[in-house]
C-alpha cells in the first residue's frame, strides 16, 4: 500500500488549481451542446486551450486525436508535479499507458 504525506502534495495541489479555470466547465459544455455545428464547438474547445500547440488542432473531424493529445498532456503534467510517480501510474488505464 503506498502512503502519503499531504503535506507532498501542497506544491502539486496549487498547480492543478491554477489550470483549473481552463477546465470545461457547464457554461462551456452547455455552449458546446448548444453550438449549430462541430466548427463552433470545437471553437470552445480552443478558448480553453485543449490542443494548443499540437498537430491534432489542425481538424475538426479529429477531435479524439486532440483529446487522447490533451489526456497525454495531462498525465505527463501530473507525473512531473506528483512527488511519487506511483501514485499516478495508479490512475492510469491501460488505455493511457499505450498512447
Amino acid at each position: 500500500m503506498i502512503r502519503v504525506n499531504q503535506d507532498d502534495y501542497a506544491y502539486a495541489a496549487g498547480r492543478i488549481r491554477a489550470r483549473e479555470i481552463k477546465l470545461l466547465d457547464k457554461s462551456r459544455f452547455d455552449r458546446m451542446l448548444e453550438s449549430p455545428d462541430a466548427e463552433e464547438a470545437y471553437k470552445v474547445l480552443a478558448e480553453a486551450e485543449y490542443g494548443m500547440g499540437s498537430e491534432s488542432t489542425k481538424n475538426v473531424l479529429e477531435f479524439d486525436a486532440l483529446l487522447a493529445d490533451e489526456m497525454r498532456k495531462t498525465y505527463a503534467f501530473l507525473s512531473e508535479i506528483a512527488p511519487d510517480k506511483e501514485v499516478i501510474k495508479a490512475f492510469k488505464g491501460d488505455m493511457i499507458s499505450s498512447m
